[in-house]
């Protein structure tokens, strides 16, 4: 009886380690399920060529057409400025001018960037320039102090060109000088669609101060 009761007792004693083995196993399984879920993949070898730039938002839109500069900002101003304007009514007339002094502006800003020169003292000229053209734009073209809003805007171009020719050394040229004359034709006095003649004369003489500026 007592080997008996021996060889049951080893015989119960197989089964706390099958179990702790299984748990073992088990454990063991588990933890390899989350390191591998949390494993970072590796980088590839592979090279990946970037997107393309989208045409209508890329750095290449934002410049641009082509040929934009100087050359083709004066260009502009003179197809669209350096014309007769005796065809023109007093709404078209007022149109015309605010373009033109816009136009002439950007064409000053773009020769002025290419250029070696660009002193504070330009700058400033510059932005009285775009400040009198705004002038001209909010103006009433029927106001009787129209022909001053212009006159004053015809002034700063004026001045403008005379400081780049200055700080340009090119105080020979003369166009800063047919320039002021032409601005100096202008009377601040009475109705400005009465002076087509002289509003078309500053116009004229400012296509070809650009012109020798952007070429010189």
């Amino acid at each position: 009886m007592a080997d008996i009761d021996l060889e049951r007792k080893r015989n119960r004693t197989w089964w706390p380690w099958v179990i702790a083995l299984l748990v073992a196993i088990l454990a063991v399984w588990a933890v390899a399920e989350v390191l591998e879920d949390d494993e970072v993949p590796m980088a590839s070898d592979e090279i990946v060529a970037p997107a393309p730039l989208d045409p209508q938002t890329g750095p290449a839109a934002e410049m641009g057409p082509a040929g934009e500069g100087p050359a083709a900002a004066v260009a502009d101003f003179r197809q669209r400025c350096v014309a007769t304007t005796d065809d023109q009514d007093m709404s078209r007339q007022h149109q015309w001018t605010v373009s033109c002094l816009e136009r002439m502006a950007a064409a000053m800003e773009a020769t002025i960037q290419a250029d070696t020169v660009g002193s504070i003292v330009l700058q400033e000229r510059l932005e009285t320039l775009r400040q009198r053209a705004n002038d001209v734009r909010r103006s009433d073209a029927s106001a009787t102090t129209h022909a001053a809003t212009v006159s004053a805007a015809f002034d700063a171009g004026a001045e403008l060109v005379e400081t780049y020719q200055e700080e340009r050394g090119a105080t020979g040229a003369g166009y800063a000088e047919a320039v002021q004359e032409a601005a100096d034709r202008l009377s601040a006095e009475g109705q400005l669609l009465e002076q087509k003649g002289a509003v078309k004369a500053f116009f004229d003489r400012i296509g070809n101060a650009l012109q020798s500026m952007s070429t010189t």
